[in-house]
């Protein structure tokens, strides 16, 4: 279990680095073996790790400074010998043995099917620089999960609600509709959480944010389509 928060915003903001750092503390717990921040103007990436695979060289954020990419992720891609192998034959070269690092060389050979080709529990975040990008992902079946709240200047996403908290001047208004649900079942379906403002991205969808702050969402899995 890893921890992953970030922020991408149309404009720096002076004390960028203390919010980043903040959200990052917030999610010690999920990843105590671990942690890594990376600001690029209004960019921020968090990561918090729980050694699992690659135990020395799977630190995060990954990079690919070639083609101008940056990850954050939680979760294990299955999958990722398979596709490793497959990347490496078509010329890409690996600085590490992570299987998140699959992640970043899968979008770079195909960045209109790639979410496709990966199996298994995950969430994450890839900047691409050249783009202009920041791609919001999540597995499947939502094994992992990703929240994310829009905002006035941007976007901001983390593993936990917690972590979204630590940016917000004042507590958020309760969803009353929310709250009866999870009152009921203990639990949130969809995309509402107890937090107005505040969002679950549901599981087989992806959304990517370009940084004049328009965002494009997609589902690229869904069940009924197997």
């Amino acid at each position: 279990m890893c921890g992953i928060a970030g922020f991408y915003h149309r404009h720096p903001s002076p004390d960028a680095a203390e919010r980043l750092q903040r959200m990052a503390a917030s999610l010690h717990h999920r990843g105590p073996d671990d942690s890594g921040v990376y600001l690029r103007g209004g960019l921020g990436l968090a990561h918090t790790r729980l050694s699992i695979i690659d135990l020395e060289g799977g630190h995060q954020p990954l990079f690919d400074d070639q083609r101008g990419l940056a990850l954050v992720a939680n979760g294990e891609v299955y999958n990722f010998v398979e596709l490793r192998e497959e990347l490496q034959a078509a010329g890409h070269r690996f600085a590490t043995h992570s299987d998140c690092e699959t992640i970043l060389h899968a979008y770079a050979a195909d960045p209109r099917d790639w979410l496709q080709r990966l199996r298994g529990m995950f969430a994450f975040a890839l900047h691409d620089a050249r783009e202009g990008t920041l791609t919001l992902a999540r597995d499947r079946l939502g094994i992992k999960p990703l929240f994310y709240a829009e905002t006035a200047d941007g976007i901001a996403f983390a593993s936990e609600i917690k972590a979204l908290l630590t940016l917000l001047p004042t507590p958020p208004a309760i969803n009353p509709r929310a709250l009866v649900q999870y009152l009921q079942s203990q639990f949130n379906t969809g995309e509402e959480t107890i937090f107005e403002g505040i969002h679950r991205l549901p599981p087989g969808e992806a959304m990517r944010i370009d940084a004049n702050g328009r965002v494009e969402r997609w589902r690229y899995w869904s069940a009924l389509d197997v």
